[in-house]
């Protein structure tokens, strides 16, 4: 039989040892908090004006700055709203056409646009289905290649 008092002394020391982890990564990500802030700071005008130039809200960017390039990459993210798209999917009825040229109909309350759709639609018939799409701006990613 193992010995309870071993046991036990391992246990305590082993329960610190996670303690210590917990406190040096808390302290770990604070500090890359503050790194990323100045990150941030020291890039900010530059990503804005390449990100003007290109006309790009959304989107990968690459960005010199410093000596160092920075890829920035804001994902976009559409948001369909399924009741206008049902709308929308009566009305092409309506005139005749298919709906599922236009849109996946998976059930019969799941009504989704890809992307992949939407930019192969030509402009007029954008105009209908913009109503129901909203973009918004994912989290940025960035990735540094020091020169």
């Amino acid at each position: 039989m193992a010995d309870l008092k071993e046991a036990v002394l391992l246990r305590e020391c082993i329960l610190t040892e996670i303690e210590d982890a917990k406190l040096k990564q808390a302290q770990a990500v604070e500090r890359l908090a503050d790194v990323e802030a100045i990150i941030s700071q020291v890039i900010s005008d530059p990503v804005d004006i390449v990100r003007k130039q290109a006309g790009k809200d959304t989107g990968v960017v690459d960005v010199l700055v410093q000596g160092v390039m920075v890829k920035h990459n804001v994902p976009k993210k559409v948001e369909w709203d399924e009741d206008k798209l049902k709308g929308i999917e009566k009305t092409i009825a309506a005139h005749g056409d298919d709906p599922s040229e236009y849109m996946d109909i998976s059930t019969k309350t799941t009504r989704k646009v890809s992307e992949k759709k939407y930019k192969g639609m030509s402009p007029d018939v954008k105009k209908v289905f913009d109503s129901a799409r909203t973009v918004k701006r994912g989290q940025p990613k960035m990735s540094f290649e020091l020169r």
